[in-house]
């Protein structure tokens, strides 16, 4: 209940603020149980090249806990540059032998970047200011609807990396369906480490996977 409630908290600015929401169920490599799967993403963006984008994924696994997921920014565009700040939550899952283990990792992060569009693709090369470490991103539009995200901080122990491979498709001017799959790879490089709820394995955390599938509500 705690976890849920934290989940409609999160998605309540969202809402307010939103150019569009998407709601959906979804899954990842942690299994199932009676906890809701379901996610919600939203995007905003004004006039004077400020924009917001948020996803919250709550998801249960096999011990009957939940793990939530949030990644929340904002992002300045002033051309070639660009400043985003942002609040990162990942739920982790690891599995050695007949052993379930579960927990988060958590990051704040204030990067400046070189801001390019080249082709169909956005381009983003910069520094996290907080963490000292540089980040490069790339989100690109690949034809009918079908999109290729990825996302990297480069750490002394190695790179924290994202991908995510999304498909929308507009119903009409209100509405429109999404569907993605994800995954998060490095989770060991990061120095802020995994807050464990259960744990730690021995082995380390399986790098967490999701997929889903929404309805867009566009305002």
């Amino acid at each position: 209940m705690k976890k849920l409630t934290l989940l409609l908290f999160l998605t309540f600015p969202m809402y307010v603020v939103a150019d569009s929401l998407t709601f959906g169920v979804n899954g990842d490599n942690a299994d199932g149980c009676d906890i809701p799967d379901v996610f919600v993403e939203y995007e905003f963006e004004n006039d004077s090249g400020v924009s917001a984008h948020g996803r919250v994924h709550n998801k249960g696994n096999r011990i009957c806990e939940d793990t939530l997921s949030a990644d929340l920014g904002i992002e300045s565009d002033f051309g070639l540059v660009s400043v985003e700040f942002g609040y990162d939550r990942r739920g982790v899952t690891a599995l050695n032998g007949n052993d379930f283990y579960y927990g988060s990792i958590q990051a704040e992060t204030a990067v400046v970047n070189l801001d390019l569009d080249v082709s169909d693709a956005n381009v983003e090369i910069g520094l996290d200011l907080v963490k000292q470490v540089p980040r490069m991103a790339i989100e690109t539009d690949l034809g009918f609807g079908v999109a290729l995200e990825a996302d990297s901080t480069f750490y002394d122990m190695g790179a924290l990396s994202t991908f995510r491979l999304s498909w929308s498709k507009d119903i009409d001017e209100s509405w429109g369906v999404e569907a993605f799959v994800q995954t998060t790879k490095g989770v060991l490089n990061a120095p802020d480490g995994i807050k464990w709820t259960v744990g730690p394995p021995p082995d380390g955390p399986d790098d967490p996977h999701a997929f889903g599938l929404g309805i867009t509500r566009k305002f």
